[in-house]
Protein backbone atom coordinates (compact mmCIF):
# COMPACT_ATOMS: atom_id res chain seq x y z
CA UNK A 1 0.00 0.00 0.00
CA UNK A 2 3.10 2.38 0.09
CA UNK A 3 2.65 5.67 -2.33
CA UNK A 4 4.81 6.13 -5.38
CA UNK A 5 7.79 8.08 -4.68
CA UNK A 6 7.26 11.45 -3.89
CA UNK A 7 9.04 14.46 -4.65
CA UNK A 8 10.32 16.43 -1.19
CA UNK A 9 11.82 19.48 -2.22
CA UNK A 10 10.36 22.34 -0.37
CA UNK A 11 9.30 26.07 -1.60
CA UNK A 12 7.44 28.44 -0.03
CA UNK A 13 4.11 28.30 0.74
CA UNK A 14 1.77 30.78 -1.12
CA UNK A 15 -1.31 30.15 0.51
CA UNK A 16 -3.32 28.34 3.93
CA UNK A 17 -3.99 24.59 4.06
CA UNK A 18 -6.34 23.07 1.67
CA UNK A 19 -10.03 21.96 1.46
CA UNK A 20 -9.84 18.80 -0.74
CA UNK A 21 -13.17 17.16 -1.48
CA UNK A 22 -12.23 13.70 -3.66
CA UNK A 23 -15.69 12.04 -4.68
CA UNK A 24 -15.70 8.20 -4.62
CA UNK A 25 -18.58 8.55 -6.68
CA UNK A 26 -21.53 11.00 -7.37
CA UNK A 27 -24.24 8.25 -7.10
CA UNK A 28 -26.04 8.34 -3.65
CA UNK A 29 -28.64 6.02 -2.84
CA UNK A 30 -31.31 9.10 -1.15
CA UNK A 31 -32.88 11.92 -2.38
CA UNK A 32 -32.56 14.74 0.30
CA UNK A 33 -35.13 17.42 -0.40
CA UNK A 34 -32.64 20.24 -0.19
CA UNK A 35 -29.98 18.41 -2.48
CA UNK A 36 -28.88 18.90 -5.93
CA UNK A 37 -30.21 14.69 -6.31
CA UNK A 38 -33.50 15.97 -6.09
CA UNK A 39 -33.98 18.08 -9.37
CA UNK A 40 -31.32 15.96 -11.66
CA UNK A 41 -30.55 12.08 -11.59
CA UNK A 42 -27.07 12.21 -12.77
CA UNK A 43 -25.66 15.44 -10.78
CA UNK A 44 -22.16 15.48 -12.85
CA UNK A 45 -24.08 14.74 -16.19
CA UNK A 46 -22.81 11.16 -18.20
CA UNK A 47 -19.75 10.65 -16.28
CA UNK A 48 -18.10 7.44 -15.08
CA UNK A 49 -20.01 7.13 -11.85
CA UNK A 50 -16.87 5.32 -9.36
CA UNK A 51 -13.65 6.46 -8.77
CA UNK A 52 -11.37 3.45 -9.82
CA UNK A 53 -9.40 2.65 -6.97
CA UNK A 54 -6.10 2.95 -8.95
CA UNK A 55 -7.29 6.76 -9.72
CA UNK A 56 -7.85 7.43 -6.61
CA UNK A 57 -4.30 6.11 -5.15
CA UNK A 58 -2.41 7.99 -8.14
CA UNK A 59 -4.77 11.53 -7.33
CA UNK A 60 -3.81 11.08 -3.11
CA UNK A 61 -0.18 10.65 -3.85
CA UNK A 62 0.16 13.70 -6.11
CA UNK A 63 -1.85 15.65 -3.56
CA UNK A 64 0.96 14.65 -1.01
CA UNK A 65 3.73 15.91 -3.82
CA UNK A 66 2.16 19.03 -4.27
CA UNK A 67 1.77 19.74 -0.58
CA UNK A 68 5.32 18.82 0.27
CA UNK A 69 6.84 20.79 -2.68
CA UNK A 70 4.94 23.39 -1.50
CA UNK A 71 4.95 23.70 2.41
CA UNK A 72 0.99 23.12 2.72
CA UNK A 73 -1.22 21.01 4.29
CA UNK A 74 -4.33 19.51 3.70
CA UNK A 75 -7.06 21.19 6.12
CA UNK A 76 -9.76 18.61 5.07
CA UNK A 77 -9.70 15.47 2.23
CA UNK A 78 -13.06 15.02 2.25
CA UNK A 79 -14.07 11.84 0.43
CA UNK A 80 -17.51 13.54 -0.82
CA UNK A 81 -18.43 15.85 -3.00
CA UNK A 82 -22.40 15.09 -4.64
CA UNK A 83 -22.82 11.59 -3.83
CA UNK A 84 -23.22 8.66 -0.91
CA UNK A 85 -19.13 7.88 -0.78
CA UNK A 86 -20.10 4.37 1.12
CA UNK A 87 -21.79 3.20 -2.08
CA UNK A 88 -18.33 2.83 -3.39
CA UNK A 89 -17.30 -1.29 -3.50
CA UNK A 90 -13.62 -0.02 -2.43
CA UNK A 91 -14.40 2.71 0.31
CA UNK A 92 -12.76 0.65 2.82
CA UNK A 93 -9.34 0.36 1.05
CA UNK A 94 -9.76 4.01 0.05
CA UNK A 95 -10.41 4.92 3.48
CA UNK A 96 -7.00 2.87 4.68
CA UNK A 97 -4.92 4.29 2.00
CA UNK A 98 -5.50 7.57 2.92
CA UNK A 99 -5.33 7.09 6.38
CA UNK A 100 -1.68 5.11 5.56
CA UNK A 101 -0.37 8.20 3.57
CA UNK A 102 -1.85 10.74 6.51
CA UNK A 103 0.35 8.18 9.03
CA UNK A 104 3.47 8.80 6.73
CA UNK A 105 3.05 12.01 5.94
CA UNK A 106 0.70 13.85 8.64
CA UNK A 107 -0.55 16.51 5.99
CA UNK A 108 -4.27 16.23 6.65
CA UNK A 109 -5.51 17.25 9.31
CA UNK A 110 -8.95 15.71 8.86
CA UNK A 111 -10.35 12.90 6.59
CA UNK A 112 -14.13 13.56 6.29
CA UNK A 113 -16.83 11.45 5.04
CA UNK A 114 -20.04 13.06 4.90
CA UNK A 115 -22.61 10.60 4.89
CA UNK A 116 -26.62 9.10 5.39
CA UNK A 117 -24.35 6.02 6.89
CA UNK A 118 -26.74 3.87 5.77
CA UNK A 119 -24.58 1.43 2.42
CA UNK A 120 -22.49 -0.15 4.99
CA UNK A 121 -22.02 -3.55 6.78
CA UNK A 122 -21.62 -4.57 10.40
CA UNK A 123 -17.96 -6.04 8.70
CA UNK A 124 -17.23 -2.58 7.07
CA UNK A 125 -17.64 -0.79 10.30
CA UNK A 126 -15.37 -3.07 12.18
CA UNK A 127 -12.89 -2.79 10.03
CA UNK A 128 -12.91 0.94 9.61
CA UNK A 129 -11.96 0.86 13.45
CA UNK A 130 -9.36 -1.50 13.08
CA UNK A 131 -7.44 0.53 11.19
CA UNK A 132 -7.77 3.59 12.82
CA UNK A 133 -6.68 1.49 15.73
CA UNK A 134 -3.69 -0.81 13.68
CA UNK A 135 -2.60 3.21 12.44
CA UNK A 136 -3.19 4.89 15.78
CA UNK A 137 -5.41 7.04 13.58
CA UNK A 138 -6.60 10.50 14.56
CA UNK A 139 -7.98 11.88 11.26
CA UNK A 140 -10.82 9.83 10.45
CA UNK A 141 -14.43 11.54 11.05
CA UNK A 142 -17.83 10.29 10.10
CA UNK A 143 -20.26 13.27 9.85
CA UNK A 144 -23.78 11.71 9.91
CA UNK A 145 -26.23 13.50 7.72
CA UNK A 146 -29.52 13.15 9.98
CA UNK A 147 -31.81 15.73 9.99
CA UNK A 148 -33.93 14.49 12.20
CA UNK A 149 -34.85 12.79 15.51
CA UNK A 150 -38.13 10.78 14.49
CA UNK A 151 -38.42 8.12 11.03
CA UNK A 152 -41.63 10.21 9.85
CA UNK A 153 -39.52 13.59 9.58
CA UNK A 154 -36.60 11.55 8.17
CA UNK A 155 -38.31 10.10 5.80
CA UNK A 156 -40.11 13.36 4.80
CA UNK A 157 -37.02 15.12 4.30
CA UNK A 158 -34.08 12.11 2.97
CA UNK A 159 -36.66 9.68 2.05
CA UNK A 160 -34.59 6.78 3.16
CA UNK A 161 -34.32 4.15 6.16
CA UNK A 162 -33.99 5.80 9.39
CA UNK A 163 -33.82 2.72 11.42
CA UNK A 164 -30.95 1.33 9.40
CA UNK A 165 -28.91 4.40 9.80
CA UNK A 166 -29.37 4.64 13.52
CA UNK A 167 -28.65 1.18 13.78
CA UNK A 168 -25.54 1.45 12.33
CA UNK A 169 -24.17 4.51 13.95
CA UNK A 170 -24.79 2.61 17.32
CA UNK A 171 -22.76 -0.11 16.23
CA UNK A 172 -19.81 2.13 15.34
CA UNK A 173 -20.33 3.54 18.69
CA UNK A 174 -19.98 0.02 20.06
CA UNK A 175 -16.85 -1.17 17.69
CA UNK A 176 -15.11 2.20 19.24
CA UNK A 177 -16.52 1.78 23.20
CA UNK A 178 -15.01 -2.20 22.57
CA UNK A 179 -11.35 -0.93 21.28
CA UNK A 180 -11.36 1.83 23.13
CA UNK A 181 -10.70 3.91 20.36
CA UNK A 182 -11.38 7.61 19.90
CA UNK A 183 -11.21 7.41 16.42
CA UNK A 184 -13.40 7.65 13.78
CA UNK A 185 -14.66 11.03 15.50
CA UNK A 186 -18.18 11.60 14.56
CA UNK A 187 -20.52 14.59 13.95
CA UNK A 188 -24.04 14.24 13.97
CA UNK A 189 -25.37 16.69 11.91
CA UNK A 190 -28.74 18.54 11.70
CA UNK A 191 -29.63 20.92 8.82
CA UNK A 192 -32.57 23.29 10.30
CA UNK A 193 -35.15 24.09 7.64
CA UNK A 194 -38.99 24.13 7.32
CA UNK A 195 -39.63 20.40 8.16
CA UNK A 196 -37.69 19.87 10.73
CA UNK A 197 -36.80 22.94 13.16
CA UNK A 198 -39.09 21.31 15.95
CA UNK A 199 -37.10 18.40 16.08
CA UNK A 200 -34.02 20.29 16.83
CA UNK A 201 -33.83 20.73 20.39
CA UNK A 202 -35.11 16.96 20.76
CA UNK A 203 -31.78 16.09 17.84
CA UNK A 204 -29.56 17.98 20.81
CA UNK A 205 -30.59 16.25 23.80
CA UNK A 206 -30.34 12.68 22.19
CA UNK A 207 -27.21 12.87 21.24
CA UNK A 208 -25.83 14.70 24.04
CA UNK A 209 -27.16 12.04 26.09
CA UNK A 210 -25.58 9.73 24.01
CA UNK A 211 -22.18 11.12 24.14
CA UNK A 212 -22.31 11.66 27.78
CA UNK A 213 -22.73 8.36 28.30
CA UNK A 214 -19.70 7.33 26.38
CA UNK A 215 -15.87 5.48 27.69
CA UNK A 216 -14.14 7.06 25.38
CA UNK A 217 -15.37 10.64 25.54
CA UNK A 218 -13.52 13.27 23.60
CA UNK A 219 -13.64 16.68 22.28
CA UNK A 220 -13.26 15.51 18.67
CA UNK A 221 -16.95 14.05 18.65
CA UNK A 222 -19.14 16.78 17.36
CA UNK A 223 -23.18 17.95 17.67
CA UNK A 224 -23.40 20.33 14.39
CA UNK A 225 -26.39 22.39 13.92
CA UNK A 226 -25.94 23.65 10.04
CA UNK A 227 -27.56 26.12 8.68
CA UNK A 228 -29.41 25.35 5.20
CA UNK A 229 -27.44 25.95 1.89
CA UNK A 230 -30.18 27.65 0.05
CA UNK A 231 -31.61 25.29 -3.16
CA UNK A 232 -34.43 27.81 -4.74
CA UNK A 233 -34.85 24.07 -7.59
CA UNK A 234 -35.41 21.86 -4.44
CA UNK A 235 -37.28 24.01 -2.01
CA UNK A 236 -40.77 25.68 -1.50
CA UNK A 237 -39.47 28.46 0.79
CA UNK A 238 -37.48 31.90 0.17
CA UNK A 239 -34.08 31.94 1.53
CA UNK A 240 -35.27 34.87 3.76
CA UNK A 241 -38.00 32.53 5.76
CA UNK A 242 -35.87 29.83 5.94
CA UNK A 243 -32.89 31.82 7.55
CA UNK A 244 -35.91 33.50 10.10
CA UNK A 245 -36.81 29.82 10.81
CA UNK A 246 -33.15 28.91 12.01
CA UNK A 247 -32.57 32.29 13.84
CA UNK A 248 -35.63 31.63 15.44
CA UNK A 249 -34.77 27.75 16.49
CA UNK A 250 -31.33 28.56 17.59
CA UNK A 251 -32.64 31.39 19.78
CA UNK A 252 -35.35 29.86 21.63
CA UNK A 253 -33.99 26.71 22.57
CA UNK A 254 -31.15 28.78 24.45
CA UNK A 255 -27.88 26.37 23.10
CA UNK A 256 -25.63 29.14 23.86
CA UNK A 257 -25.72 27.88 27.66
CA UNK A 258 -24.59 24.26 26.71
CA UNK A 259 -20.83 23.52 28.07
CA UNK A 260 -19.40 20.42 27.29
CA UNK A 261 -16.47 18.41 28.40
CA UNK A 262 -16.72 15.52 26.62
CA UNK A 263 -17.76 16.78 23.02
CA UNK A 264 -18.67 20.36 20.62
CA UNK A 265 -21.96 21.78 19.94
CA UNK A 266 -20.94 23.50 16.53
CA UNK A 267 -23.83 26.03 15.91
CA UNK A 268 -24.25 27.85 12.19
CA UNK A 269 -25.32 31.52 12.40
CA UNK A 270 -27.79 31.98 9.77
CA UNK A 271 -27.93 34.61 7.92
CA UNK A 272 -28.85 35.95 4.05
CA UNK A 273 -26.26 34.87 1.49
CA UNK A 274 -23.32 37.55 1.97
CA UNK A 275 -23.31 39.41 -1.57
CA UNK A 276 -21.22 42.46 -2.31
CA UNK A 277 -23.00 46.09 -2.16
CA UNK A 278 -20.14 48.12 -2.57
CA UNK A 279 -16.25 48.40 -2.24
CA UNK A 280 -13.66 46.60 -4.22
CA UNK A 281 -15.10 42.53 -4.39
CA UNK A 282 -12.18 40.55 -3.41
CA UNK A 283 -10.80 37.15 -5.21
CA UNK A 284 -12.48 33.60 -4.43
CA UNK A 285 -10.39 31.71 -1.70
CA UNK A 286 -11.37 28.66 -3.80
CA UNK A 287 -9.49 29.54 -7.18
CA UNK A 288 -5.99 28.88 -4.54
CA UNK A 289 -7.67 26.41 -1.64
CA UNK A 290 -10.72 24.32 -3.14
CA UNK A 291 -9.97 21.82 -5.47
CA UNK A 292 -13.29 19.60 -6.54
CA UNK A 293 -12.15 15.97 -8.06
CA UNK A 294 -14.98 14.54 -9.87
CA UNK A 295 -15.23 10.35 -9.40
CA UNK A 296 -13.89 10.18 -13.27
CA UNK A 297 -11.09 12.21 -12.23
CA UNK A 298 -12.19 15.50 -13.65
CA UNK A 299 -10.90 18.78 -11.86
CA UNK A 300 -12.91 21.75 -11.11
CA UNK A 301 -11.97 24.87 -8.75
CA UNK A 302 -15.66 25.57 -8.13
CA UNK A 303 -17.69 23.31 -5.27
CA UNK A 304 -20.88 24.42 -7.08
CA UNK A 305 -19.36 23.41 -10.51
CA UNK A 306 -21.67 20.37 -10.35
CA UNK A 307 -22.00 20.01 -14.16
CA UNK A 308 -18.33 20.27 -14.30
CA UNK A 309 -18.23 23.32 -16.80
CA UNK A 310 -15.39 24.48 -15.80
CA UNK A 311 -13.21 21.97 -15.54
CA UNK A 312 -9.26 22.37 -15.43
CA UNK A 313 -8.60 19.21 -17.20
CA UNK A 314 -8.69 14.98 -15.62
CA UNK A 315 -6.89 13.74 -12.96
CA UNK A 316 -6.35 10.41 -15.68
CA UNK A 317 -4.08 12.51 -17.77
CA UNK A 318 -2.66 14.95 -15.66
CA UNK A 319 -0.54 15.40 -12.39
CA UNK A 320 -2.48 17.53 -9.48
CA UNK A 321 0.16 19.86 -9.88
CA UNK A 322 -0.11 20.35 -13.92
CA UNK A 323 -3.80 21.46 -13.01
CA UNK A 324 -3.56 23.36 -9.89
CA UNK A 325 -0.32 25.06 -10.38
CA UNK A 326 -1.21 25.15 -13.99
CA UNK A 327 -1.18 28.25 -17.05
CA UNK A 328 -5.51 28.49 -16.93
CA UNK A 329 -5.83 28.27 -12.80
CA UNK A 330 -3.33 31.17 -12.72
CA UNK A 331 -5.01 33.24 -15.31
CA UNK A 332 -7.90 32.77 -13.27
CA UNK A 333 -6.35 33.51 -10.18
CA UNK A 334 -4.51 36.83 -11.74
CA UNK A 335 -7.78 37.63 -13.63
CA UNK A 336 -9.51 37.85 -9.71
CA UNK A 337 -6.54 39.92 -8.62
CA UNK A 338 -6.93 42.24 -10.93
CA UNK A 339 -10.53 42.72 -10.50
CA UNK A 340 -12.05 40.82 -13.44
CA UNK A 341 -14.45 38.26 -12.38
CA UNK A 342 -16.44 38.12 -16.01
CA UNK A 343 -14.82 34.88 -16.81
CA UNK A 344 -15.54 31.88 -15.98
CA UNK A 345 -19.38 32.66 -16.55
CA UNK A 346 -19.64 30.40 -12.76
CA UNK A 347 -17.63 33.38 -11.07
CA UNK A 348 -19.58 36.68 -12.55
CA UNK A 349 -22.64 36.93 -10.35
CA UNK A 350 -21.46 34.15 -7.61
CA UNK A 351 -22.65 35.44 -3.95
CA UNK A 352 -20.64 32.73 -2.43
CA UNK A 353 -17.15 33.84 -3.01
CA UNK A 354 -16.75 35.27 0.88
CA UNK A 355 -17.09 31.49 2.12
CA UNK A 356 -13.75 30.92 1.79
CA UNK A 357 -11.63 33.32 2.03
CA UNK A 358 -7.72 34.18 1.04
CA UNK A 359 -5.81 37.03 2.57
CA UNK A 360 -4.29 39.96 1.26
CA UNK A 361 -0.80 38.57 2.89
CA UNK A 362 -1.40 35.30 1.11
CA UNK A 363 -2.18 36.84 -2.50
CA UNK A 364 1.17 38.88 -2.32
CA UNK A 365 3.45 35.81 -1.38
CA UNK A 366 1.31 34.22 -4.57
CA UNK A 367 2.40 36.94 -6.68
CA UNK A 368 5.83 37.29 -5.60
CA UNK A 369 6.33 33.17 -6.26
CA UNK A 370 4.30 33.70 -9.32
CA UNK A 371 6.89 36.27 -10.45
CA UNK A 372 10.22 34.61 -9.36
Amino acid sequence: MSPSPLNKRKTKAYFDDLIVQLEPTYLCNLKCIMCAHTYRDKVHGDIQPYMKLSLFKKILNEIVDFCLSNSVSVNTLQLFWYGEPLLHPDIVEMIEYAVVLNQQYNLFKMIKIDTNFIPISHSQIRRIVEICEEYRDNSLRFSFSLDAISPQTYQKIRGGDFNRAMSNIMYLIKMKESYHALSPFMTFQFIIHPFNYNETKGFVDYWMEILRRLKTRTKGNAIYLRKLVYLKQALNHTEKETVKIHQNCIKGANFDSIVEDHFRLIIDRAELTPRQTSGKREPCGSLWKNPSIASNGDLTFCCKDEMLRFKLGNLKHNTFSELWDGKLINELRMAQINGDFNEPEICRDCSGHMFIKISPSEIATYINTVKS
